[in-house]
């Protein structure tokens, strides 16, 4: 087709040379620049496809010569070098900086580049490929930030998951910054606690974990080692919530000696195998607000859980990992407001239960009782004698006290001693 420029209307002159540009069955600017765009990315953009239908199908040799000369035309707005070499420039310097080092943990992210997104969307892989991610001026070294103007941080981290935090250079980092009250820590094992004698995670400036104000919250710790005498997560009295949602192995024993705790009322470690170790203490000694402990399935406990739950009146929501299959001795959990049918300020969220003691005998069944192993042969579960009395007669049969809870106790009474064949003693 021969179009006249002089009697042309602009609009379809213009009209006409995007439509095979813009309709994706009209290829010509992809299936030019595709080969140049995949040489100088290397993403492996797959070939156009489809034929071109416009009316200036026979003008395609041009079109194709012209679209070629401006991608790699040299131009001097871009300081001598063409479009196709600035991309390529800057792809380089992309999986340069995306490449990782193993030997420091940092993971290469260069599969990460991806040919559907734009440049600018690629690019934004580096945001967080500086010293630290909040709280800091982007560049600003390490160096400057010890020794320049520390009292200015009030936050650092970043989202990167290593391997091992050592905890001596952890408090020594939040000592050296006196302003500092928000962390971002990912990390798979804490260790080097040492015998201190009151070692602390975090102390009571830290006021914001992991971008959470009100839960001590470590998503990728899965091993906390060589915990000390007194070692208590965190001395932030807002924190009511410690959740180790990956830890599996802890020898950390979560007490603050005498002194207690009066302020955290959920702890959860729902993947915990194995608790305790040389140099811990008994679990959640006089943590009066406690109410809610969650378990993993664990098969090995330093100390005996008997000793567990001293002077913790509250706990009326402990739960166990399905199939736990190993003997288990709380004879010193002895909830006693949770057990008062007087009372209502334990009722869980979402519950119906109309008092305390139907909210906990509801949680016994769902919570311990239903997660025993089945195969509960040799297998005991040994109660305080307040627990155990209000389930169970002095004969080992379920409690009859008329109070509407006589269902609840005798299906607890069926699914452990009945269905899973385990035998229930008292302290």
């Amino acid at each position: 087709m021969i179009m006249n420029i002089e009697k042309t209307i602009s609009e379809h002159a213009v009209s006409d040379i995007l439509t095979p540009m813009l309709e994706s069955q009209d290829r010509i600017v992809t299936e030019d620049v595709a080969p140049l765009f995949d040489q100088a990315t290397g993403l492996d953009t797959p070939p156009a496809s489809g034929t071109v239908t416009t009316t200036i199908e026979e003008s395609r040799n041009l079109i194709s010569a012209i679209i070629r000369r401006a991608w790699t035309a040299t131009l001097t707005m871009l300081g001598g070098a063409s479009v196709i070499s600035y991309i390529a420039a800057a792809y380089t310097y992309l999986r340069n900086r995306l490449q990782g080092n193993e030997t420091y943990g940092i993971p290469d992210r260069r599969s990460e580049i991806s040919a559907s997104s734009p440049l600018a969307a690629n690019l934004a892989l580096l945001n967080d490929r500086k010293i630290v991610s909040i709280g800091v001026p982007d560049g600003l070294g390490i160096m400057q930030l010890m020794t320049s103007k520390p009292s200015a941080i009030t936050a650092i981290g970043d989202d990167m998951v290593y391997d091992l935090c050592y905890y001596p250079q952890l408090s020594n980092l939040i000592a050296a910054l006196p302003s500092l009250n928000e962390i971002n820590i990912h990390c798979k094992r804490m260790t080097g606690f040492g015998y201190t004698g009151g070692a602390r995670w975090f102390p009571a400036t830290i006021t914001k974990i992991n971008g959470k104000t009100n839960e001590l919250y470590m998503p990728d710790l899965e091993r906390m080692e060589e915990s000390a005498y007194s070692a208590l997560p965190s001395e932030n009295r807002d924190f009511n919530v410690w959740n180790f949602p990956a830890m599996k192995y802890c020898r950390c024993s979560f007490w603050n000696g005498s002194n207690g705790c009066d302020w955290v009322e959920e702890i959860l470690m729902p993947v915990i195998e194995s608790m305790g170790g040389y140099a811990c203490d008994p679990f959640a000694l006089n943590f009066t607000a406690l109410r809610k402990v969650v378990w993993g399935k664990v098969s090995y406990t330093w100390f005996s859980e008997s000793s567990f739950y001293q002077n913790c009146q509250n706990i009326i929501h402990l739960e166990y990992g399905e199939g736990i299959a190993r003997n288990i001795n709380i004879s010193n959990w002895n909830p006693t407001n949770a057990l008062d049918a007087s009372r209502t300020d334990l009722i869980e969220e979402g519950s119906t239960a109309q008092n305390n003691l139907q909210q906990f005998l509801s949680n016994f069944r769902d919570y311990i009782a239903l997660r025993l192993t089945d195969n509960g042969s040799g297998k005991t579960l040994t109660l305080s004698q307040a627990v155990f009395s209000e389930i169970w007669n002095s004969q080992g049969q379920p409690q009859v006290k008329g109070d509407g809870l006589d269902e609840l106790r005798a299906d607890i009474h069926r699914i452990i001693r009945t269905d899973k064949q385990w035998a229930v003693n008292k302290a």
